[in-house]
């Protein structure tokens, strides 16, 4: 990482590795000190990962460069390349999680549910059947319902909700998942 005060001339510090908060303090303190700036009472002082997290995505390590974005603190970069991660078959549970949380704070409930619904099928049981109502909750998509049951059932919740939406159109089925 790269550490700088950009509105003062002075020494840039590189950090190797993921440095924990009092390593970032103490070189922050040290950039600081020793820049044209040191009379401020403060200085501005910005840290910097963005170059590592873009060699990466070129070298198609998008996971790896979500990781790096995610602590530079750039939520939108993150967001893209988890997307691109994504379209790998193998993705991890914890990647998809992460993305469909950064999908709903970027305000698209139903890209979020979309995640939740491919990371429920992932989950047997209980676990998954509450991904899947998560991701109903978020955009009402029936297919959530669906998936809930594969997953667990028994959930009465979910039947519940998918014999509402079919009343009219199967009054049988309706009955089957209400009972």
């Amino acid at each position: 990482a790269r550490l700088e005060a950009p509105d003062a001339l002075g020494p840039v510090a590189l950090v190797e590795g993921d440095a924990p908060d009092e390593v970032r303090r103490l070189a922050a303190s040290i950039v600081a000190r020793y820049g044209k700036s040191r009379a401020e009472s403060r200085v501005r002082v910005e840290w910097r990962e963005g170059g590592r997290a873009e060699l990466l995505e070129r070298l198609g390590r998008h996971l790896d460069a979500a990781e790096a974005w995610g602590r530079a603190r750039d939520g939108d970069r993150e967001r893209q390349a988890l997307e691109q991660a994504a379209l790998q078959a193998s993705v991890p549970a914890h990647a998809l999680e992460r993305l469909a949380e950064l999908r709903q704070a970027s305000g698209d409930p139903r890209g979020a549910a979309e995640i939740l619904r491919r990371l429920a099928a992932l989950r047997p049981g209980r676990a998954g059947a509450t991904l899947a109502m998560r991701a109903f909750g978020l955009d009402g998509d029936p297919s959530s319902l669906d998936v809930a049951i594969t997953c667990d059932p028994s959930l009465v919740q979910a039947r519940a909700e998918r014999a509402l939406l079919q009343a009219d159109a199967d009054p049988a089925q309706a009955l089957a998942d209400a009972g």
